[in-house]
């Protein structure tokens, strides 16, 4: 790219090409012209952030003389710095539990408990009021 365009000119022309490219209504010839110009403004804005990003500093302390005293900036660093890795404890995994079990017309639930058997037997210390009534 021959011309020195300003960031901003070269995202604005950018951003009008890919307009007319999706609106469809260009000719093949002029959408691959417009498309190899477009390939153009992209390098000349990567060229143009990566010469700015070569000149952003950090402040790192200011003095006892009260001088600010700066650094280069270095991005994966700096982001390492702000945002530290974070470990993920992951939890264990519980089985699903199964679908009941289908039962029969005359089978108890699972959880009840076989009922006890009764006997026809006096010697039953049982105490139901049938029993404790007197027949005369």
């Amino acid at each position: 790219m021959a011309e020195a365009i300003a960031f901003e000119e070269a995202l604005a022309e950018l951003q009008q090409l890919v307009n007319s490219l999706e609106s469809g209504q260009v000719a093949l010839h002029d959408s691959l012209a417009r498309y190899e110009r477009g390939v153009q403004l992209i390098a000349h804005c990567q060229s143009l952030l990566d010469q700015a990003h070569q000149r952003i500093e950090i402040v790192v302390r200011r003095t006892a003389s009260g001088a600010i005293e700066t650094a280069p900036f270095d991005l994966p660093a700096t982001v390492e710095d702000i945002n530290p890795p974070r470990t993920v404890k992951k939890k264990p995994r519980v089985p699903k539990e199964s679908p009941p079990k289908e039962r029969g017309l005359f089978e108890a639930p699972p959880s009840a408990s076989p009922a006890p058997a009764t006997g026809s037997s006096r010697d039953d210390k049982s105490t139901d009021p049938v029993d404790e009534a007197p027949f005369d």
